[in-house]
């Protein structure tokens, strides 16, 4: 848990805020905050041209404010997939041309 400023009378805070960072009164250090999740990786290396990573986060962003409600905050999206996979191919008279190709996944999650 860690200790966020909250705006004294409503839920705002700087955890939610996007473009504007104005507020009506003064923040006060009131709230509390907490981020907590696993990260998983599976890397192969550039063996006979072909490589991959593959990476999941699991997580959980939660913020409380002076009502003693808990929220998400902006970054909670729950999960983000990410897949790399790529492929190499030695070409040309003395095999020193390469062609290549390669694809990038990425799934995340929404903010319920």
């Amino acid at each position: 848990m860690s200790i966020i400023p909250v705006s004294p009378n409503s839920y705002k805070t700087t955890l939610n805020t996007q473009n504007n960072l104005f507020f009506n009164s003064p923040l006060v250090g009131n709230g509390t905050g907490r981020n907590m999740g696993i990260d998983f990786t599976l890397e192969r290396y550039l063996n006979k041209g072909l490589y991959f990573l593959l990476s999941a986060s699991i997580f959980d962003s939660k913020y409380t404010a002076n009502d003693g409600v808990e929220r998400n905050t902006r970054f909670n999206k729950n999960y983000i997939f990410n897949a790399t996979i790529g492929k190499e191919w030695q070409m040309g008279k003395n095999d020193d041309n390469l062609l290549s190709a390669n694809l990038h996944l990425i799934i995340m999650g929404v903010i319920e």
